[in-house]
């Protein structure tokens, strides 16, 4: 159990439900009029898929009481960028037919904008998690008895949340 409390495995677990290989193969088999419509699809599956992986691994982070989620939020689902890095660079070396140090810088050029662009499914887990904890901790009840003893410790911030009568 205790290795499921990594943040190190949750990262890699995180992206690895992107796999962009049939939008390679359409491109390079020459169908040009299905890769767009196809490209939509797959990119808002991509999208919901790394929403739900990064609130639920928040919901399981929270729920070992481990506060941190911010920066984890975002490499559990950013971590697919590293996963197509490490994809271009073997489909580089090992199938493509590019030749020439000219070849090499536009090939990894354009790669390594493709790369930072995925990191955007980052921004979304982030986000999505702040929606889940922002919705989580706003559906909790703390009532004012037990909420002004808190707030007298805070000092001239207890003016501030002190409940005010309703006119």
């Amino acid at each position: 159990m205790l290795l499921l409390r990594s943040p190190l495995l949750k990262i890699t677990v995180g992206g690895a439900p992107t796999d962009s290989t049939t939008l390679w193969t359409l491109l390079q088999k020459g169908h040009y009029d299905l890769f767009f419509g196809l490209l939509l699809a797959v990119t808002l599956v991509l999208f919901v898929t790394c929403a739900l992986v990064s609130a639920t691994s928040c919901y399981y982070q929270l729920l070992n009481e481990d506060y941190r989620w911010w920066w984890q939020s975002f490499l559990n689902t950013g971590s697919s960028a590293l996963y197509l890095l490490l994809y271009i660079v073997w489909y580089y070396f090992a199938k493509s037919t590019i030749l020439g140090a000219a070849g090499f810088v536009f090939y990894f050029g354009y790669m390594s904008v493709v790369c930072t662009a995925f990191l955007i499914t980052g921004s979304i887990g982030f986000f999505s998690s702040f929606l889940f904890v922002s919705l989580l901790y706003s559906s909790i009840k703390v009532g004012a008895d037990q909420l002004n003893p808190l707030l007298k410790h805070l000092g001239w911030l207890w003016l501030c949340y002190a409940p005010h009568p309703v006119i």
